[in-house]
């Protein structure tokens, strides 16, 4: 395929292939590439008689499903923009989000119908601007309504621009002012043929999709599948038995799981017998992962174990691939080809290895900027070099090391102190299950280290910690204030929420910290 191929050209090549093979499962249910082709031709034929055009944007408020694969190739094959969002956000929330985009249109799941037209009477649009999916055969909302629209003649002869906005992809959810990442189609492609070309992937493995499909992690690894012969294997949400029980009763052969998602796996592969033989290769993306969860996964998988790390601006920018030496365990990896990555000072200067710097990358593999907002995507910039916003080293051997978020740094009496090494210590404890350090205010210090720790068992205490912290860090790293919790709060990907933590225990004081 050329490069003018769009993702609904290189689908429909796949279905040519492989008409009757299945290409996506999802509760159960085998759907093949005959029938999904079908559904997308209804569903964007659908879309086009009722007004929507190339360059038009469409809100997606759905659950992981069957559908959500559909909807992607019916809007690629029109040239649409979609604004996937998570569901549980707020109303104002959400109609910021779609207001920014230019949204005219929704596709809703069946069950929001009161939720979509809030928005769209906030929006301005009228109330039949959406269409609601999902629902048992027979409700309003299922596809096979919309088999009567699947041999549209003008929706036939669309021509589809590949350079422009194909996903807006929103940065910071419920909270501040909402940043749409624009991803082109083209950018799409580009990073579903850079993961199957770095781990392997071929028209012959089975790929599983178990973290949001408003999140772009997802969207590659049900697209990716797609347009090179695959099957994708959706599942609702993530829960690690089921995850487990998926690969088994699936033969699934490659997926991308974030850290928190790995975590809880490790907990049910050290109690349970599970069949993951047909596992060949996992990443581990997100955050990075402790030594101690990787080595086990490791032992307990027995296949290609990855991490790698980027942004959803700059997709993957690292990679590295552990063996039984667990070699440089502590890194992200190197760079992937074609990517540049550089240590920047805060004024702007590249700095050499081993000194803590904001990681600034320079890839093919880049966002179109933020959407409408030429002075946020002009100042994420250095030089051609995409500043990240985190913290991280560089070794003589070229490898990265992630050292966290650059706006949680705790400066504590004028000294910084990077959250991820105090974190690292506090994990080797065997009665901690979880952590976050997050700066707390002081009256003498400024901020003063604060870890939020998650026990194992309940006879964990504040002072046996401080000992055990006391013996790996330096004076001005320690932890001054304890908190002990049930859980902590954690973002639909997995992601700790530091800036809730920030909330709870800074009294509510954020302003003039260091958290967005």
């Amino acid at each position: 395929m050329t490069l003018d191929s769009g993702i609904y050209d290189r689908f429909s090549q796949q279905v040519r292939r492989f008409p009757e093979k299945t290409a996506v499962v999802f509760d159960g249910k085998t759907i093949s590439y005959q029938t999904l082709e079908h559904d997308t031709l209804s569903l964007s034929a659908f879309l086009y008689e009722s007004g929507i055009r190339s360059g038009h944007s469409i809100g997606v408020l759905l659950p992981n499903c069957y559908e959500y694969a559909v909807v992607l190739l019916a809007a690629s094959r029109i040239g649409v923009s979609l604004v996937p969002q998570n569901m549980s956000l707020p109303v104002d929330a959400l109609v910021r989000s779609f207001g920014d985009t230019g949204v005219k249109w929704l596709i809703s799941w069946h069950s929001l119908d009161s939720v979509a037209k809030q928005i769209l009477s906030a929006l301005g649009l009228p109330q039949n601007s959406m269409c609601m999916v999902g629902g048992d055969p027979g409700s309003p909302g299922h596809l096979s309504h919309l088999a009567q629209f699947n041999r549209i003649n003008d929706a036939e002869k669309i021509s589809v621009d590949l350079s422009n906005p194909y996903i807006f992809t929103m940065t910071s959810g419920s909270t501040g002012d909402p940043k749409p990442i624009t991803l082109s189609q083209l950018t799409k492609i580009r990073r579903a043929e850079m993961v199957a070309n770095l781990y392997n992937v071929s028209s012959g493995d089975v790929i599983l999709a178990a973290t949001p499909l408003y999140h772009t992690l997802a969207e590659r690894l049900v697209l990716m599948p797609l347009i090179i012969g695959a099957t994708t294997v959706i599942v609702a949400g993530f829960n690690p038995h089921e995850w487990l029980d998926t690969v088994a009763r699936y033969k699934v052969s490659f997926t991308m799981a974030v850290s928190s998602q790995l975590r809880q796996l490790q907990k049910c592969l050290q109690n349970g017998n599970y069949d993951v033989s047909s596992l060949r290769c996992l990443v581990s993306s997100s955050e990075a992962l402790d030594a101690n969860t990787r080595r086990d996964l490791i032992r307990h998988l027995k296949c290609e174990f990855h991490e790698c790390y980027g942004t959803s601006e700059v997709s993957c920018v690292t990679n590295i691939l552990f063996g039984n030496q667990m070699a440089k365990q502590s890194s992200v990896g190197t760079p992937l080809k074609d990517v540049d990555i550089i240590i920047l000072s805060r004024e702007g200067v590249a700095l050499p290895a081993g000194q803590v710097g904001e990681i600034a990358c320079r890839t093919p593999l880049a966002f179109s900027g933020y959407f409408n907002r030429p002075d946020l995507s002009s100042a994420a910039y250095w030089n051609g070099y995409f500043k990240t916003g985190d913290l991280g080293t560089m070794d003589s051997d070229g490898y990265l090391y992630f050292r966290g978020r650059l706006k949680e740094v705790v400066v504590t009496g004028g000294i910084n102190v990077y959250p991820k090494d105090v974190e690292k210590i506090l994990l080797q404890h065997p009665d901690v299950s979880e952590c976050s350090v997050i700066p707390t205010p002081d009256e003498r210090l400024g901020e003063v280290v604060t870890a939020v720790v998650v026990a194992k068992t309940p006879n964990l205490r504040q002072r046996t910690l401080q000992r055990f912290c006391g013996d790996k860090l330096a004076d001005y790293q320690q932890p001054l204030r304890y908190y002990f919790v049930d859980a902590l709060p954690k973002n639909p990907i997995g992601k700790i929420n530091r800036r809730e933590l920030f909330k709870r225990y800074s009294n509510g004081h954020v302003e003039g910290m260091n958290y967005e």
